[in-house]
C-alpha cells in the first residue's frame, strides 16, 4: 500500500512538473497575440503543445490569450458566439478563424452556403461578421491573420468532405485573398497550403482539426509572414 502511495505521489509530481515546463520564462514585455475563433485552435488546450503554448514559445512572449472555443460559431448567441469572445488587450497580432460550424449546417444547399459566406464577408468587402470581429479586437497597429483551412484530412467524416467538395472552400479562400489584398494589415493563411490531407500526423483522428504538429507548421508560416 505504501509503495502504491509513493508511486501515485511521484506520478502527480511528474505531471505537475510537465505543466510547470509549459510556463517557461518568456518575455513579459513581448508582443501581444490574441486568438479568437472555434475549435480549429483548441486542440490539447491544457498541454505544452497547445496553440497558445506553441505561440508563446515561437514568439518568446507571455502575452498570448487564446479565447477560441470548441463548437463556437460566427452567428450563434451566448457563450458559443465568436463575437462574444473577449480579449484582455488589443493585440499586436490578432489571429481569427470561424465559420466552419456555420457552413456545415447548410449541408449541400448552395444557396444557404452562399448566404453564409456573404454574412461572413460581403463580396464588396464593406460588411460582414469578420469586419465586425476585426474592428472589435484591433487597434490601429494590429496585424490581423485570418487562419483557416479549405481542406480536411483524407480520413475526415463524409459530411466535412462534402462541404469542401461543394466548392465553398475555394470561394472562402478567394474571398479572403481579395480581403487581404485590399488591406495591408490583413493577411490570409490557408492551412490547406500547409497541412497535408494525407498525413495523419498533421491532423487529429477526427480529420478536421490540426494536431499539435500541424499547429507548429501553421505557426512557422505565421512567423515567416510576419518577417
Amino acid at each position: 500500500m505504501k509503495t502504491i502511495f509513493i508511486s501515485l505521489f511521484l506520478l502527480i509530481i511528474g505531471v505537475n512538473n510537465v505543466s510547470a515546463n509549459c510556463i517557461a520564462s518568456y518575455n513579459e514585455n513581448g508582443i501581444k497575440i490574441g486568438v479568437i475563433g472555434d475549435s480549429f485552435f483548441t486542440t490539447n488546450p491544457k498541454s505544452c503543445n497547445s496553440f497558445e503554448s506553441l505561440l508563446k514559445k515561437k514568439f518568446n512572449t507571455n502575452n498570448v490569450q487564446n479565447a477560441a472555443k470548441g463548437g463556437a460559431t460566427v452567428f450563434a448567441f451566448g457563450n458559443k458566439a465568436i463575437r462574444n469572445q473577449k480579449l484582455k488587450f488589443k493585440p499586436d497580432i490578432l489571429i481569427l478563424s470561424g465559420g466552419g460550424n456555420d457552413l456545415i449546417k447548410c449541408g449541400s444547399n448552395k444557396s444557404c452556403l452562399q448566404q453564409k459566406l456573404n454574412s461572413l464577408l460581403s463580396n464588396d468587402l464593406k460588411s460582414g461578421a469578420y469586419l465586425k470581429l476585426i474592428d472589435k479586437h484591433s487597434s490601429e497597429v494590429t496585424k490581423v491573420f485570418i487562419i483557416y483551412t479549405t481542406v480536411v484530412a483524407s480520413h475526415a467524416p463524409k459530411s466535412w468532405k462534402a462541404l469542401i467538395n461543394s466548392g465553398v472552400g475555394k470561394k472562402f479562400s478567394d474571398l479572403m485573398k481579395n480581403f487581404s489584398s485590399n488591406d495591408e494589415n490583413i493577411q490570409w493563411i490557408d492551412a490547406a497550403n500547409i497541412l497535408d490531407k494525407n498525413n495523419k500526423d498533421h491532423w487529429l483522428k477526427d480529420g478536421f482539426h490540426p494536431s499539435s504538429s500541424g499547429y507548429e507548421l501553421i505557426i512557422n508560416e505565421l512567423s515567416n509572414q510576419i518577417k
